[in-house]
């Protein structure tokens, strides 16, 4: 079975391996944190990237609130980030 006729987001993306995921409570954002010390915002559907965020060492989680205007992150660094993102 395929994914159906769903594009593929396509962009230079992480340089790293992706740790965790999540979509926006509405669905419209993709989160995605990685090896390469960045969290990456992704607008579904558009398909394209919106913003990077920073941390100093690996992001091992992100997680969106439930209203969806802040998204945490949390690292390698043991620092727990939390982003205004509305």
């Amino acid at each position: 079975m395929g994914c159906g006729n769903r594009e593929r987001i396509e962009n230079e993306g992480h340089r790293g391996d992706v740790n965790s995921v999540a979509f926006s409570p509405d669905g419209k954002l993709l989160a995605s944190g990685s090896d390469d010390t960045s969290a990456k915002l992704w607008d579904v559907n558009a398909g394209h990237e919106i913003a990077t965020l920073g941390h100093s060492g690996k992001v091992l989680a992100v997680a969106f609130s439930p209203d969806g205007k802040t998204l945490a992150t949390g690292g390698s660094d043991h620092i727990v980030k939390l982003w205004d993102i509305a």
